[in-house]
């Protein structure tokens, strides 16, 4: 850049810099203080060193403008490395200061807060604007501006598309005209500050990471920001008390004795499972849903050593990855910048999600429900495809991105129709036929490697491919596909679980034929429904001063009022953003820059297609609004430096390796070496066969006990304790009473009239007019026991090996009149009513 501008930059950066400091002193001076606490010019001490800090920054300004008006050579020093980073250094700790006591924790730290504010956005604003100054001073690289126009006129072009979408559920209500037989809101939102917070993390840590270009390689550094990020969100999420984000949750319930929070509803349902691995049961010999995930949670309750409050955290810890994943694909796609943004949006998200957990029926981090994990492992399978699509000519990347698919697929099957439209763009790739068809080949292989040995023993119990429990799913569509919202199918006389499937998917079949137009408009009403709820991830339509104090404002699930009727120039300017991260990420990577945009939708459509949205059933796909509009902020960012820096250069260029931009979309990654592909292919094969191996990886621990080794158990205790065991033993042989054991899962005590509230309760849990003790007894059957009692029992640990006495009720339930507790030596603890 010429001398004579870069002189005038650094005129109005100092300029720009002393003002701003004037005036948060000023702001500093109005605020209300404690005039006990006074030390001089009515300031506390605490105030009297930001004023002195303040001051300090003003006449270093007002010297900085005078030195450079005067021609000093070294008049734009604060504009050269290293300063940017201590200013960003600066900016960043004051973002975080105000972030902790101002949003993080207001009600306690609120005073801090507004103390801290003037100073706090004096650093933010000098660290935001020393990044642009040093960007528009260091710039690197003509601009190209032909493709440059071209990419700006394809992004004018989506943002119309996106306009004309706007216009259509506007006068046509489709999206936003509740289905009376699934709405479900939408999920959690950003507020403004959040997304002003995960701003200014990217450009700070872009800006160091940029500036050590050349003593770092791209690879290392980036590493370390996926183990940064990785790491700061794993703190984040788990420093949010558990017990506090489950309390009153739907999904994981607190309820004496143990007052823990035991999985409910769906999450009860994944948890059971787990449990009955852990136990050395596996699957016994049933085909269930969300199998890897169920695996993986089992894992983790046996490393957390049945602590059930550390497994959360585990669990915690590993969906943390999420946001650093996030970020390695903003940065293949795009820039480092877009990837750091949208992991930082990804984070705070989170957050507001785990805070409004004990006030509404979200899908969080510490639940033991499938949505997230499922997110993960789309995350992985794109990372994979992405680098495929990048090198469309190696085998091996097609090979493991069919692999990812079908992990992702053991978790959520749906993902398996993500397999059709990937072989369909590779399809349009510029390459011999041959090698093609070859790729596609190898990714189908790939998808069918993994996926065998649970389609195998799907095959041997089912007599079909099947990945998921029918008996939920099947029946659960089939009840949508009709009319009539009370419709409930049922099964007739006689009629086996295969042949009740069978004329369930006939029934969908023909009410599709006979009410063709109707299916249509659910269909395309809840995938609207999928696209706003998306878009208002980002704080589009929500007033900007909101903060977690604020987190059950209705404001966040008023759907309507945001994307109809909410303020025009935000929705206007995200939507440009969001085009024009499209635009360039199609630009920098192909086809493979466009992965999320296509495979997210498409995801969303397989759930619209069972008249489900909103909520969590599309969470694994609810991101990629606020991830290209972070890829276009950075966008525009690089198009605005460049354009200062150079505004007359020419249509044609290369670019540097160190220019802002990431790497041409034509050049290939580094190859897989084949040992290494081998190795990674064999290790998903063994990750998609755990749900048939499980039952040789934890062993036996719970021993189908026969009936008269129960009635020996018995007669022992009557001989050595007396009552009360005497007089089971005489009702067991007598008759009047039956003998279980196993291991008892999740005991819960409820009052009369009290019980879990879920669509399909568990008989355990279902409210009942008597106090009882409720839990499962897991052996070679699931048993539900109920223990009528009077009031609240001691403590009962989860997994606790245990007989229990009573009769089979017939509302479905094993009624007990006592049970027994076993320790580590077999005595007896007995629990009566």
């Amino acid at each position: 850049m010429e001398r004579n501008k870069i002189q005038r930059l650094t005129q109005f950066f100092f300029l720009l810099t002393a003002v701003e400091a004037a005036l948060a002193l000023v702001w500093l001076r109005l605020i209300a203080s404690d005039g006990k606490r006074a030390v001089l010019l009515g300031f506390s001490a605490s105030r009297l060193a930001m004023a002195a800090v303040l001051l300090g920054f003003l006449l270093a300004a007002c010297a900085g403008f005078l030195r450079s008006g005067n021609g000093h050579k070294d008049g734009g020093f604060p504009l050269a490395a290293p300063f940017p980073a201590l200013f960003l250094a600066a900016a960043a700790f004051a973002a975080a200061a105000l972030l902790y006591t101002g949003f993080i924790t207001p009600e306690t730290n609120h005073a801090y807060y507004t103390r801290l504010l003037p100073l706090g956005l004096f650093f933010i604003l000098l660290g935001g604007q020393t990044l642009l100054f040093s960007r528009l001073i260091n710039a690197t690289g003509p601009i190209d501006s032909e493709n440059d126009k071209k990419m700006l006129r394809t992004a004018l072009l989506l943002s119309a598309v996106g306009v004309a979408f706007f216009a259509l559920v506007k006068f046509s209500r489709i999206g936003v005209t509740p289905d009376p037989f699934d709405w479900q809101p939408n999920g959690m939102s950003i507020q403004y500050w959040q997304l002003a917070a995960a701003l200014l993390s990217a450009l700070v840590l872009f800006t160091l990471s940029f500036a050590l270009r050349h003593k770092v390689s791209e690879p290392v550094r980036t590493g370390i920001l996926f183990v940064l990020i990785w790491a700061v969100a794993a703190l984040i999420w788990t420093a949010v008390p558990t017990l506090e984000a489950l309390k009153h949750s739907y999904f994981m319930e607190i309820t004496p004795p143990n007052n823990l929070p035991y999985p409910a509803s769906d999450a009860a349902y994944f948890g059971l499972w787990s449990e009955s691995i852990q136990a050395g049961l596996g699957f016994k010999n049933a085909v269930i849903s969300r199998q890897l995930f169920v695996v993986i949670l089992a894992f983790l309750q046996t490393l957390a050593g049945r602590d059930l409050l550390l497994a959360i955290d585990f669990l915690t810890i590993l969906l943390a990855l999420i946001p650093a994943c996030l970020f390695l694909l903003g940065s293949r796609i795009h820039s480092q910048g877009a990837g750091l943004l949208a992991a930082g949006i990804a984070i705070l998200r989170e957050l507001n999600t785990l805070a409004i957990g004990p006030l509404f029926g979200v899908s969080n981090s510490k639940m033991f429900l499938s949505d997230l994990p499922a997110l993960l492992f789309f995350l992985f399978f794109l990372l994979a495809a992405q680098r495929w699509f990048r090198d469309p000519q190696s085998r091996t990347k097609a090979l493991l991105a069919g692999g990812f698919l079908s992990l992702a697929g053991l978790i959520r099957s749906q993902f398996l129709i993500l397999l059709i439209p990937i072989l369909v763009l590779h399809g349009f790739r510029k390459m011999p036929v041959k090698k093609r068809l070859i790729g596609a080949l190898l990714f189908v292989i790939g998808t069918a490697a993994v996926l065998t040995p649970a389609l195998v023993r799907g095959f041997v119990l089912t007599g079909g491919p099947t990945l998921e429990d029918s008996s939920i799913h099947g029946f659960e569509i089939a009840r949508r596909y009709s009319a009539d919202p009370d419709f409930t199918p049922e099964r007739i006389p006689g009629e086996s679980s295969a042949d009740f499937q069978s004329r369930m998917s006939q029934g969908i079949l023909d009410f599709t034929l006979a009410e063709p137009g109707y299916v249509f408009h659910f269909i395309a009403n809840h995938f609207s429904k999928d696209l706003i709820d998306s878009w208002l991830v980002l704080p589009d339509g929500l007033p900007a001063d909101l903060t977690l104090r604020d987190i059950t404002d209705p404001a966040y699930q008023n759907v309507e009022s945001r994307f109809l009727y909410g303020a025009l120039l935000p929705k206007l300017i995200f939507a440009f953003l969001a085009a024009l991260g499209i635009a360039a990420a199609f630009r920098r990577a192909g086809i493979g820059g466009l992965l999320p945009l296509i495979l997210c939708p498409i995801y969303m459509l397989s759930a619209a297609l069972g008249r489900y949205s909103g909520w969590r059933f599309i969470l694994p796909a609810d991101w990629f609004c606020y991830f290209y509009a972070a890829a276009g902020f950075f966008e525009l960012l690089f198009l605005i430096s460049a354009s200062v820096a150079n505004p007359t250069a020419g249509s044609e260029r290369t670019e540097p390796s160190s220019s802002l931009h990431s790497l041409p979309p034509q050049q290939t990654s580094r190859p897989i070496r084949a040992r290494a592909a081998a190795l990674a292919f064999l290790l998903l094969i063994l990750i998609g066969s755990l749900p048939v191996t499980v039952n040789f990886i934890f062993p036996p621990q719970v021993a189908p006990d026969s009936d008269a080794d129960n009635l020996k158990r018995m007669q022992t205790w009557a001989e050595q304790y007396g009552e009360p065991y005497r007089s089971f033993l005489a009702e067991v042989e007598g008759g009047g009473l039956d003998l279980h054991s196993g291991r008892a899962i999740y005991p819960r005590y409820f009052e009369a009239g009290q019980g879990l509230t879920s669509a399909n309760p568990w008989p355990v849990y279902a409210t009942r007019d008597f106090n009882r003790l409720g839990f499962v007894l897991l052996n070679e059957e699931n048993t539900n026991v109920i223990l009528p009692i009077a009031q609240t029992p001691e403590p009962f640990p989860n997994g606790s090996d245990c007989l229990v006495i009573g009769f089979d009720h017939a509302d479905g339930y094993f009624k007990a009149a006592a049970v027994i507790l076993l320790d580590g030596e077999n005595q007896p603890a007995v629990i009566l009513p």
